[in-house]
Protein backbone atom coordinates (compact mmCIF):
# COMPACT_ATOMS: atom_id res chain seq x y z
CA UNK A 1 0.00 0.00 0.00
CA UNK A 2 1.47 3.63 -0.94
CA UNK A 3 2.24 6.12 2.07
CA UNK A 4 -1.17 8.25 1.13
CA UNK A 5 -3.57 4.69 0.75
CA UNK A 6 -1.97 4.15 4.71
CA UNK A 7 -2.63 7.97 5.97
CA UNK A 8 -5.95 7.89 4.46
CA UNK A 9 -6.83 3.76 5.86
CA UNK A 10 -5.78 5.69 9.11
CA UNK A 11 -7.59 8.80 8.67
CA UNK A 12 -10.92 6.82 8.48
CA UNK A 13 -10.36 4.48 11.23
CA UNK A 14 -9.59 7.68 13.79
CA UNK A 15 -13.24 8.73 12.43
CA UNK A 16 -14.95 5.57 13.19
CA UNK A 17 -14.64 4.28 9.56
CA UNK A 18 -12.47 1.17 9.52
CA UNK A 19 -14.78 -1.17 7.37
CA UNK A 20 -15.43 1.44 5.11
CA UNK A 21 -11.07 1.77 4.62
CA UNK A 22 -11.59 -2.10 4.49
CA UNK A 23 -14.02 -1.80 2.00
CA UNK A 24 -12.62 0.95 -0.33
CA UNK A 25 -9.10 0.68 0.07
CA UNK A 26 -6.32 -2.36 -0.79
CA UNK A 27 -3.41 -3.17 1.30
CA UNK A 28 -0.56 -5.45 2.14
CA UNK A 29 -1.40 -8.93 3.72
CA UNK A 30 -1.84 -9.32 7.68
CA UNK A 31 -1.41 -11.62 9.75
CA UNK A 32 -3.42 -11.29 13.15
CA UNK A 33 -2.48 -12.21 16.42
CA UNK A 34 -4.45 -13.76 19.41
CA UNK A 35 -3.95 -15.47 22.57
CA UNK A 36 -7.74 -16.77 23.78
CA UNK A 37 -11.27 -16.89 23.29
CA UNK A 38 -13.79 -17.07 26.42
CA UNK A 39 -17.00 -17.19 27.23
CA UNK A 40 -15.74 -15.83 30.75
CA UNK A 41 -16.66 -12.11 31.19
CA UNK A 42 -14.01 -10.77 32.54
CA UNK A 43 -14.22 -9.45 35.97
CA UNK A 44 -11.67 -8.16 38.89
CA UNK A 45 -8.30 -7.97 37.36
CA UNK A 46 -8.97 -11.12 35.71
CA UNK A 47 -8.19 -11.19 31.57
CA UNK A 48 -7.75 -7.50 32.67
CA UNK A 49 -5.49 -7.29 29.54
CA UNK A 50 -8.42 -8.38 27.68
CA UNK A 51 -5.76 -10.86 25.88
CA UNK A 52 -8.30 -13.76 25.95
CA UNK A 53 -11.33 -12.32 23.74
CA UNK A 54 -15.18 -13.07 24.03
CA UNK A 55 -17.10 -15.14 21.81
CA UNK A 56 -19.20 -13.19 20.73
CA UNK A 57 -16.35 -9.90 20.05
CA UNK A 58 -13.94 -12.81 18.36
CA UNK A 59 -16.87 -13.71 15.79
CA UNK A 60 -17.88 -10.08 15.14
CA UNK A 61 -14.05 -8.86 14.69
CA UNK A 62 -13.41 -12.00 11.89
CA UNK A 63 -16.54 -11.24 10.11
CA UNK A 64 -15.62 -7.56 9.64
CA UNK A 65 -12.51 -8.65 8.50
CA UNK A 66 -13.41 -11.30 6.40
CA UNK A 67 -16.05 -9.26 4.86
CA UNK A 68 -13.35 -7.42 2.80
CA UNK A 69 -10.49 -9.58 2.35
CA UNK A 70 -9.12 -13.33 1.54
CA UNK A 71 -8.77 -15.11 5.12
CA UNK A 72 -5.70 -17.63 3.72
CA UNK A 73 -3.82 -20.23 6.39
CA UNK A 74 -0.75 -18.87 7.51
CA UNK A 75 1.34 -20.97 5.51
CA UNK A 76 -0.38 -19.95 2.49
CA UNK A 77 0.84 -16.33 2.65
CA UNK A 78 3.96 -16.99 3.90
CA UNK A 79 4.76 -18.90 0.76
CA UNK A 80 3.41 -16.36 -1.75
CA UNK A 81 5.36 -13.90 0.60
CA UNK A 82 9.19 -15.97 -0.10
CA UNK A 83 8.35 -16.45 -3.94
CA UNK A 84 7.02 -12.59 -4.22
CA UNK A 85 3.55 -13.42 -5.40
CA UNK A 86 0.76 -11.64 -5.14
CA UNK A 87 -0.78 -11.56 -2.03
CA UNK A 88 -2.48 -8.14 -1.49
CA UNK A 89 -5.82 -7.80 0.68
CA UNK A 90 -4.95 -11.42 2.56
CA UNK A 91 -5.27 -11.68 5.91
CA UNK A 92 -4.09 -14.83 8.18
CA UNK A 93 -5.23 -15.84 11.58
CA UNK A 94 -2.65 -16.82 14.72
CA UNK A 95 -2.76 -17.98 18.25
CA UNK A 96 -0.36 -18.06 20.79
CA UNK A 97 0.73 -20.22 23.94
CA UNK A 98 -1.94 -22.93 23.79
CA UNK A 99 -5.14 -22.46 26.16
CA UNK A 100 -7.96 -24.82 26.38
CA UNK A 101 -10.03 -22.00 25.38
CA UNK A 102 -8.91 -22.03 21.66
CA UNK A 103 -10.13 -25.69 20.99
CA UNK A 104 -13.25 -25.14 22.74
CA UNK A 105 -14.25 -21.46 22.21
CA UNK A 106 -12.47 -20.38 19.21
CA UNK A 107 -12.02 -23.51 16.67
CA UNK A 108 -15.96 -23.34 16.62
CA UNK A 109 -16.06 -19.75 15.72
CA UNK A 110 -13.77 -20.33 12.94
CA UNK A 111 -15.09 -23.96 11.71
CA UNK A 112 -18.93 -21.86 11.24
CA UNK A 113 -16.97 -18.72 9.49
CA UNK A 114 -14.74 -20.97 7.57
CA UNK A 115 -11.67 -19.12 8.33
CA UNK A 116 -8.27 -21.08 9.01
CA UNK A 117 -5.89 -20.81 11.68
CA UNK A 118 -2.47 -21.95 13.19
CA UNK A 119 -2.06 -22.33 16.90
CA UNK A 120 1.54 -22.11 18.10
CA UNK A 121 1.90 -24.51 21.13
CA UNK A 122 4.42 -23.34 24.38
CA UNK A 123 4.93 -27.23 24.39
CA UNK A 124 6.20 -27.41 27.70
CA UNK A 125 2.55 -26.42 29.08
CA UNK A 126 0.41 -28.71 27.07
CA UNK A 127 -1.33 -31.71 28.57
CA UNK A 128 0.63 -30.92 32.76
CA UNK A 129 -1.10 -28.42 35.06
CA UNK A 130 1.02 -25.69 34.85
CA UNK A 131 0.99 -22.19 35.03
CA UNK A 132 1.85 -19.35 32.56
CA UNK A 133 3.39 -17.25 35.27
CA UNK A 134 2.31 -14.13 34.10
CA UNK A 135 -1.40 -16.01 34.99
CA UNK A 136 -0.19 -17.17 38.01
CA UNK A 137 0.20 -13.69 39.43
CA UNK A 138 -3.10 -12.28 37.86
CA UNK A 139 -4.84 -15.01 39.41
CA UNK A 140 -3.05 -14.38 42.75
CA UNK A 141 -3.56 -10.68 42.98
CA UNK A 142 -7.06 -11.26 42.19
CA UNK A 143 -8.07 -13.63 45.31
CA UNK A 144 -6.11 -11.68 47.37
CA UNK A 145 -7.08 -10.07 50.16
CA UNK A 146 -3.51 -8.93 51.26
CA UNK A 147 -3.58 -4.73 51.43
CA UNK A 148 0.12 -4.35 50.09
CA UNK A 149 2.64 -6.66 48.22
CA UNK A 150 5.96 -6.14 49.80
CA UNK A 151 9.14 -5.22 47.71
CA UNK A 152 10.59 -9.01 46.81
CA UNK A 153 10.71 -7.80 43.29
CA UNK A 154 9.28 -4.23 43.59
CA UNK A 155 11.79 -1.33 44.69
CA UNK A 156 8.95 -0.85 47.83
CA UNK A 157 6.15 -2.17 49.21
CA UNK A 158 2.74 -1.07 46.67
CA UNK A 159 -0.64 -0.96 47.83
CA UNK A 160 -2.98 -3.31 46.34
CA UNK A 161 -6.04 -2.65 47.72
CA UNK A 162 -8.10 -2.13 44.66
CA UNK A 163 -8.75 -3.07 41.01
CA UNK A 164 -6.51 -0.31 39.83
CA UNK A 165 -3.55 -0.61 42.27
CA UNK A 166 -3.63 -4.38 41.31
CA UNK A 167 -3.60 -3.61 37.52
CA UNK A 168 -0.83 -1.04 37.79
CA UNK A 169 1.40 -3.55 40.21
CA UNK A 170 0.87 -6.36 37.65
CA UNK A 171 2.06 -4.46 35.13
CA UNK A 172 5.04 -3.10 36.86
CA UNK A 173 6.04 -6.97 38.27
CA UNK A 174 5.53 -8.52 34.68
CA UNK A 175 7.72 -5.85 33.13
CA UNK A 176 10.35 -7.01 35.82
CA UNK A 177 10.24 -10.42 35.50
CA UNK A 178 10.37 -10.79 32.07
CA UNK A 179 13.76 -9.02 31.58
CA UNK A 180 14.88 -12.64 33.43
CA UNK A 181 15.30 -16.08 32.12
CA UNK A 182 12.20 -18.03 32.56
CA UNK A 183 13.26 -20.34 35.50
CA UNK A 184 14.09 -16.88 37.57
CA UNK A 185 10.60 -15.56 36.52
CA UNK A 186 8.63 -19.00 37.22
CA UNK A 187 10.72 -19.00 40.88
CA UNK A 188 9.87 -15.16 41.62
CA UNK A 189 6.19 -15.03 40.36
CA UNK A 190 5.21 -18.48 42.85
CA UNK A 191 7.10 -16.39 45.62
CA UNK A 192 5.12 -13.51 45.19
CA UNK A 193 1.93 -15.68 44.44
CA UNK A 194 2.59 -17.01 47.98
CA UNK A 195 2.70 -13.81 49.68
CA UNK A 196 -0.30 -12.88 48.32
CA UNK A 197 -1.81 -15.97 49.95
CA UNK A 198 -2.57 -17.75 47.15
CA UNK A 199 -2.77 -21.62 47.60
CA UNK A 200 -1.01 -23.77 45.24
CA UNK A 201 -3.67 -25.00 42.59
CA UNK A 202 -3.91 -26.45 39.47
CA UNK A 203 -4.35 -23.35 36.24
CA UNK A 204 -8.22 -22.87 36.03
CA UNK A 205 -10.76 -21.34 34.09
CA UNK A 206 -9.56 -19.46 31.12
CA UNK A 207 -5.53 -20.11 32.21
CA UNK A 208 -6.13 -23.91 31.75
CA UNK A 209 -4.01 -25.47 28.65
CA UNK A 210 -4.86 -28.41 26.20
CA UNK A 211 -3.52 -31.88 26.30
CA UNK A 212 -2.46 -33.52 23.42
CA UNK A 213 -5.43 -35.04 22.66
CA UNK A 214 -6.86 -31.54 22.18
CA UNK A 215 -4.26 -30.39 20.06
CA UNK A 216 -4.96 -33.15 18.27
CA UNK A 217 -8.73 -32.65 17.72
CA UNK A 218 -7.48 -28.97 16.65
CA UNK A 219 -5.49 -30.82 14.33
CA UNK A 220 -7.80 -33.01 13.02
CA UNK A 221 -10.25 -29.89 12.48
CA UNK A 222 -7.97 -28.80 9.67
CA UNK A 223 -6.12 -26.26 11.71
CA UNK A 224 -1.99 -26.33 11.26
CA UNK A 225 -0.04 -26.23 14.39
CA UNK A 226 3.03 -24.64 14.83
CA UNK A 227 6.10 -24.33 17.81
CA UNK A 228 6.14 -21.46 19.97
CA UNK A 229 9.65 -22.63 22.29
CA UNK A 230 8.92 -25.10 25.15
CA UNK A 231 9.01 -22.96 28.43
CA UNK A 232 7.87 -19.87 26.56
CA UNK A 233 11.58 -18.93 27.39
CA UNK A 234 12.46 -15.17 26.19
CA UNK A 235 14.99 -16.25 23.85
CA UNK A 236 17.24 -13.61 24.08
CA UNK A 237 17.67 -13.85 27.91
CA UNK A 238 19.22 -17.28 27.69
CA UNK A 239 22.24 -18.73 26.27
CA UNK A 240 22.20 -19.97 22.51
CA UNK A 241 22.34 -23.86 22.92
CA UNK A 242 18.91 -23.35 25.53
CA UNK A 243 17.64 -21.11 23.08
CA UNK A 244 18.59 -23.80 19.85
CA UNK A 245 16.88 -26.14 22.18
CA UNK A 246 13.84 -24.89 22.87
CA UNK A 247 13.23 -23.87 19.75
CA UNK A 248 13.94 -27.35 18.06
CA UNK A 249 12.43 -29.65 21.20
CA UNK A 250 9.05 -27.79 20.59
CA UNK A 251 8.95 -28.37 16.95
CA UNK A 252 9.76 -31.91 17.69
CA UNK A 253 7.05 -32.41 20.36
CA UNK A 254 4.49 -31.00 17.91
CA UNK A 255 5.51 -33.07 15.22
CA UNK A 256 6.01 -36.29 17.81
CA UNK A 257 2.66 -35.65 18.90
CA UNK A 258 0.05 -34.71 15.97
CA UNK A 259 2.36 -35.60 12.79
CA UNK A 260 3.27 -32.66 11.67
CA UNK A 261 4.93 -29.00 12.18
CA UNK A 262 3.86 -25.93 11.15
CA UNK A 263 7.24 -24.76 9.19
CA UNK A 264 6.76 -21.08 10.85
CA UNK A 265 8.09 -20.35 14.32
CA UNK A 266 6.77 -18.27 16.12
CA UNK A 267 9.15 -16.10 18.98
CA UNK A 268 7.97 -16.13 22.68
CA UNK A 269 6.76 -12.32 23.72
CA UNK A 270 7.90 -11.59 19.89
CA UNK A 271 9.61 -8.14 20.57
CA UNK A 272 12.94 -7.30 18.61
CA UNK A 273 14.87 -7.56 21.82
CA UNK A 274 13.07 -10.93 22.83
CA UNK A 275 15.04 -12.75 20.01
CA UNK A 276 18.79 -11.84 18.55
CA UNK A 277 20.70 -12.38 15.45
CA UNK A 278 21.51 -15.34 16.08
CA UNK A 279 18.40 -17.12 17.42
CA UNK A 280 16.79 -15.37 13.73
CA UNK A 281 19.73 -17.19 11.84
CA UNK A 282 18.67 -20.44 13.73
CA UNK A 283 15.33 -20.21 12.44
CA UNK A 284 16.39 -19.33 9.57
CA UNK A 285 18.16 -23.24 8.52
CA UNK A 286 14.98 -24.85 10.15
CA UNK A 287 12.12 -23.08 9.07
CA UNK A 288 10.98 -21.18 6.11
CA UNK A 289 9.64 -18.42 8.44
CA UNK A 290 9.54 -16.95 11.92
CA UNK A 291 6.88 -14.59 13.64
CA UNK A 292 6.99 -11.45 16.01
CA UNK A 293 4.99 -9.16 17.84
CA UNK A 294 5.84 -6.58 15.87
CA UNK A 295 2.82 -4.32 14.66
CA UNK A 296 2.09 -4.17 10.92
CA UNK A 297 1.46 -5.57 7.76
CA UNK A 298 3.68 -8.75 6.94
CA UNK A 299 6.47 -8.12 3.96
CA UNK A 300 8.46 -10.18 2.16
CA UNK A 301 11.57 -8.33 2.98
CA UNK A 302 11.72 -9.84 6.95
CA UNK A 303 10.74 -13.57 6.51
CA UNK A 304 11.88 -14.39 9.84
CA UNK A 305 10.65 -11.20 12.04
CA UNK A 306 7.18 -11.34 10.49
CA UNK A 307 4.67 -8.52 11.71
CA UNK A 308 1.17 -8.81 12.85
CA UNK A 309 -2.19 -7.45 14.65
CA UNK A 310 -2.69 -7.97 18.03
CA UNK A 311 -6.34 -7.97 18.69
CA UNK A 312 -7.04 -8.22 22.60
CA UNK A 313 -10.98 -8.06 24.18
CA UNK A 314 -11.34 -3.96 23.91
CA UNK A 315 -10.55 -4.14 19.80
CA UNK A 316 -13.83 -3.21 18.16
CA UNK A 317 -14.86 -5.13 14.77
CA UNK A 318 -14.60 -1.87 13.08
CA UNK A 319 -11.42 -1.10 14.47
CA UNK A 320 -9.89 -4.22 13.57
CA UNK A 321 -10.96 -3.48 9.82
CA UNK A 322 -9.34 0.00 9.88
CA UNK A 323 -6.11 -1.55 11.09
CA UNK A 324 -5.76 -4.26 8.65
CA UNK A 325 -6.32 -1.67 5.74
CA UNK A 326 -3.79 0.70 7.57
CA UNK A 327 -1.34 -1.34 8.57
CA UNK A 328 1.85 -1.37 6.87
Amino acid sequence: MSTVGRLIARSMNRMGFGEQSCRLISSDPSILLYHGVTDEPRHGIVNCTGKHVSVDRFEKQLAAVARYRKMVPLVELVSRLRDQKPCRDMVAVTFDDGYLNNLECAAPVLQRLGIPATFFLATGFIGVPRWMWQDRLESALESSREPAIRGEVLPEVEPIDSDDRKRSVLRRINAILKSMNWQDAEAKALQLAAQLGGERCEPHGLYRFMSWDHVRKLAGQGFDIGAHSVNHAILSRIDLGEAQREIRESAQHVRDQTGDCCRVFCYPNGKPDDYNPEVVNFCREHFSAALSTTWGAARGERMYELARIIVDDDTTPATLAGWVAGAG
